[in-house]
C-alpha cells in the first residue's frame, strides 16, 4: 500500500509481502496445533453427524429448548407474582 487510504486488494504486493509471511510464520503453526489437538473430536463429531443425519444434535437442541422454555416460564410466573404483590 502506497497511501494510508488505500485498501489492500487480494493478491496485491502488500498483501503478498505482509500477510503471506505472517501466515507462514505465525498462523500456520497455530492452526496446525489446533487441528492436531482437536482432530479426533472434530472427526468423531463429523462422522456422528453424517451417520446419524444430525439426529443426536437435533435431540440435544430440542432438550435444551424444552429446558430453557421451562425455566423462562417459571421466571415469568415469579415476575408476575412479584408484580401483583406490590
Amino acid at each position: 500500500m502506497e497511501k494510508p487510504e488505500e485498501v489492500p486488494a487480494f493478491r496485491s504486493p502488500w498483501q503478498e509481502g505482509n500477510f503471506s509471511t505472517k501466515s507462514e510464520t505465525e498462523l500456520e503453526p497455530r492452526i496446525e496445533d489446533l487441528a492436531t489437538r482437536f482432530a479426533g473430536r472434530i472427526t468423531r463429531d463429523a462422522m456422528k453427524a453424517a451417520f446419524t443425519g444430525g439426529a443426536s444434535i437435533e435431540a440435544r437442541a430440542e432438550r435444551a429448548v424444552e429446558k430453557n422454555t421451562t425455566e423462562c416460564l417459571a421466571a415469568g410466573t415469579e415476575l408476575r407474582a412479584a408484580t401483583f404483590s406490590f
